[in-house]
């Protein structure tokens, strides 16, 4: 993972070969962690930085973080599937296989809401951690 890369994240082109992996959503996927990645790093920083005066002792805890850092992705997960209402955003609704395929390998698809939407259960989200994500 390179500087470029986390800031060129939202405007990466997939090229020929890894078309297939965009229509799997593994792309889009990538975009999201990758960026919100970034920003949850940038926030571990501000804390020590501003909240704990620059102490060069202070550490959060792997657990700490890894907890933040699931929560803010099942956070994006609930916010994608929320986003497939047609009855609430009309024509710009997210499609819902779109979601899906964003998100399969790291969540689990509830049923049906009755407004047209989806709910993603992410208890399994914490696979991500170890996933060999690249």
């Amino acid at each position: 993972l390179t500087y470029g890369l986390l800031l060129g994240c939202g405007a990466a082109q997939p090229s020929k070969e890894q078309m297939k992996a965009v229509r799997d959503g593994q792309n889009r996927l990538f975009q999201k962690i990758v960026s919100e990645g970034s920003f949850q790093i940038w926030k571990l920083r501000n804390t020590r930085r501003i909240e704990k005066g620059d102490d060069a002792e202070y550490r959060q805890s792997e657990s700490e973080v890894q907890n933040k850092f699931l929560a803010a992705v099942k956070a994006m997960a609930k916010a994608d599937f929320a986003m497939t209402s047609v009855a609430r955003y009309g024509k710009q609704a997210i499609p819902l296989e779109f979601v899906k395929n964003t998100w399969r390998k790291l969540a689990t698809i509830d049923t049906e809401q009755e407004d047209g939407g989806s709910r993603a259960r992410t208890g399994q989200v914490g696979v991500l951690v170890g996933s060999g994500l690249t």
